[in-house]
Formats: structure tokens, C-alpha cells, sequence
């Protein structure tokens, strides 16, 4: 083995370089410049929740996943592609089978991204040049929070129903009434506006599957990622009634089943679990 290192460190194909001391990532981006390797995808900052892999096409088209692993961060970064630039990048939506022309900065290679916590993206570099252009959420515009008090119903699965008041969004897995529910939380709030400025809705930190209706029209549903909502369609100027439908998982519930051997013994090495929207609510 050792014969076997000493030849590999006397070719051509390997170099010593010091080992790391601390920030993995940082110490691999100075031995990337040093060496001048070339990455896929080049950041101007990195991030440790940051990651990507790319694949090719087969023809000249390359995809390229991008994927913000942070439960709590939101990732703003500017990305350089190793291709060609005459490639357009194209923004694929693996739900719809959707695809937009995505803008660029400067040239065809270079883009911004902005990843909300929980967000991935899957980008493809092609020749097509002419299509729907895809058009990013603004973070930066002035947004407003919407505030307490909120009206929260909780239907739970056994056929138990509460009423309750939130005067702040909170974590209900803290609260006595609620800390070993199963079912569906209906949160229930009218809002006010004076302009029609606002396009998005933000849920913030949101333990659950959320369903959102705004004037008795249905918005969507998101059960993973960030719960950002386009709402440019339904608002409207003057009161807004705001329905939110969060399904909680079944943990917490199975906790109190002490009479069920099964439940027991799937959760009681379990802690529990965050539940409910969490917040910030904020409009965009």
C-alpha cells in the first residue's frame, strides 16, 4: 500500500495540499481556486445547507438540481454554470411538467437564486430560446405581517372539535389543549388592505400539510417546502377573509394512546413533535 502511495504522489495526477483545519466547505473552495478546478455550479457565497448535483441530457442540454436543505434559512445566492453560454437556462416544475425561460444576470450562465427554507430547484440549460418567462418572488419588496388574533378550530380525528383564540401564532404542541391532537386545524383570520400591491403570502414556519383559501376561493396546497402562496389573483382591496387548513401527522396523538400497545411502542421513544403554523404570516 505504501509503495503504492509513494507512485501516486510522484505522478502527475495527484498533489499534497494541506488538510483541513476547520470550515470543510470554505477550506474545499481555496483548494478549488488554488488548483483551479473548475465546479459545475460556482456560488459567491457558500452555505452548508447549499448543495447541488448535475446530470447530463445526452444532447447538449444540461440539468442541474438545486436544493436548500435548511428547515429555517432562506438562501440568496448568485450562480455561475459550467456550460456553454449560447444555453438558455430553462426552470422545469416536476408537478406540473411546467417549464419557463429563467431571466439571467449578464449572460446566459449566470443567475440568481433565491431558495426558500425546504426549496429545491431543477434547472435545465437547452437551445430553446423562446417561451414563457419564469418570474421570481421578490423577498426584498416591503411586506406586512399579519398579526393576531387568529380564529383556530380544531377537528380532531376522533370526532372531538374546539374553539380557540390565538392572540400570536405559537407552537400548539406547547399548548395544553392541544398537544396531543390529530386532525385538521382551521385558522381563520379577515385582513384589510388599502392596496393591491401585495402578491405573495408567506406562512412562515408551517408543521403540517396547509391548504389556503382567500374570499372563499381556493388557493392551493403545499405539503413541503416553504408555504408561499401566490395570491395576486384573489385579493382584493377592503376585507379579505383569510382560511388556512393545516393537517397535522399523527405522532402526538399515538403518544396518548396508552392503552394501545402498538402506538406505544411506536412512539414512546419518540419526542414530540412542532405542530400547527409556527409564523411568521407575512404578505409580500
Amino acid at each position: 500500500m505504501k509503495r503504492l502511495v509513494d507512485e501516486l504522489l510522484i505522478s502527475e495526477n495527484a498533489v499534497l495540499y494541506p488538510a483541513p483545519g476547520g470550515d470543510v466547505i470554505q477550506w474545499y473552495a481555496g483548494l478549488q481556486d488554488e488548483l483551479g478546478l473548475k465546479p459545475y455550479v460556482k456560488f459567491d457565497k457558500t452555505h452548508k445547507y447549499l448543495s447541488q448535483a448535475s446530470y447530463s441530457m445526452g444532447d447538449d442540454s444540461l440539468l442541474f438540481f438545486i436544493a436548500n436543505t435548511s428547515l429555517s434559512k432562506h438562501i440568496s445566492v448568485n450562480a455561475e454554470f459550467l456550460v456553454e453560454k449560447k444555453l438558455r437556462p430553462w426552470l422545469w416544475n416536476p408537478e406540473t411538467g411546467e417549464r419557463s425561460l429563467y431571466p439571467t444576470n449578464g449572460s446566459n450562465n449566470r443567475i440568481r437564486l433565491e431558495l426558500p427554507r425546504a426549496t429545491s430547484v431543477l434547472l435545465i440549460f437547452g437551445s430553446d430560446t423562446e417561451g414563457k418567462q419564469f418570474q421570481p418572488v421578490d423577498f426584498n419588496r416591503p411586506g406586512k405581517k399579519l398579526t393576531g388574533p387568529w380564529q383556530l378550530q380544531l377537528n380532531h380525528m376522533n370526532g372531538e372539535k374546539k374553539q380557540m383564540v390565538l392572540n400570536t401564532l405559537s407552537d400548539l404542541m406547547e399548548n395544553k389543549q392541544a398537544k396531543t391532537f390529530a386532525g385538521d386545524m382551521i385558522y381563520e383570520k379577515t385582513i384589510k388592505l388599502d392596496s393591491d400591491k401585495y402578491q405573495y403570502i408567506d406562512l412562515g414556519d408551517v408543521q403540517g400539510i396547509s391548504e389556503l383559501t382567500i374570499n372563499g376561493k381556493h388557493v392551493g396546497t403545499k405539503w413541503y417546502g416553504a408555504h408561499i402562496y401566490d395570491i395576486s389573483k384573489v385579493l382584493e382591496i377592503g376585507e379579505n377573509s383569510l382560511t388556512i387548513k393545516l393537517t397535522t401527522i399523527l405522532g402526538n396523538y399515538l403518544k396518548s394512546l396508552k392503552d394501545n400497545p402498538v402506538a406505544w411502542e411506536w412512539t414512546r421513544r419518540q419526542d414530540y413533535y412542532p405542530m400547527g403554523i409556527l409564523g411568521p404570516v407575512s404578505i409580500l
